[in-house]
């Protein structure tokens, strides 16, 4: 069975949280129906041949914006971006590198290559963005960026 590339499309714009909470729905059809609309499907025609009424779907609410103490725990990010200061000097990274931030939590360098910035202020403020393929970190006082996981 081939599958359109729209189909693909839109399911990769539905976010976890509305999956879960169609997952939740117990009544198979209304399940389905809630599936379809967050995948963008329209309903059935009413009075088309072979259609069956489905009740009511439940609205798919979006997650509420994750506290930044949740941000960057897979299962409970939402939020897009946060910001917070790196703790002490920071002059250098490497893959593995662990960088502690103000706010507790610490996060650890991705990439297989490094970099040294000997310009860099003392708990310089950075910004983590959330993207496809995971999280950046930006130094905002040089405009450098960092793909990052967070450890703890």
């Amino acid at each position: 069975m081939v599958l359109p590339a729209a189909f693909f499309g839109s399911l990769a714009a539905a976010d976890d949280s509305s999956l879960a909470q169609c997952a939740r729905v117990d009544d198979a059809a209304a399940r389905l129906a809630c599936y379809d609309a967050v995948a963008g499907r329209p309903p059935p025609q009413s009075g088309a041949s072979g259609a069956v009424p489905l009740p009511a779907v439940p609205a798919v609410v979006p997650a509420a914006t994750a506290p930044s103490a949740e941000f960057g725990k897979p299962a409970q990010a939402t939020a897009e971006t946060m910001t917070a200061r790196i703790v002490g000097k920071f002059t250098e990274w490497g893959n593995g590198t662990l960088i502690k931030l103000d706010n507790g939590q610490v996060w650890r360098a991705v990439e297989d290559r490094s970099a040294v910035y000997p310009n860099v202020p003392d708990n310089p403020e950075v910004e983590i963005t959330r993207g496809i393929f995971g999280y950046r970190l930006e130094i905002k006082a040089i405009g450098r960026r960092i793909a990052v996981k967070r450890v703890s």
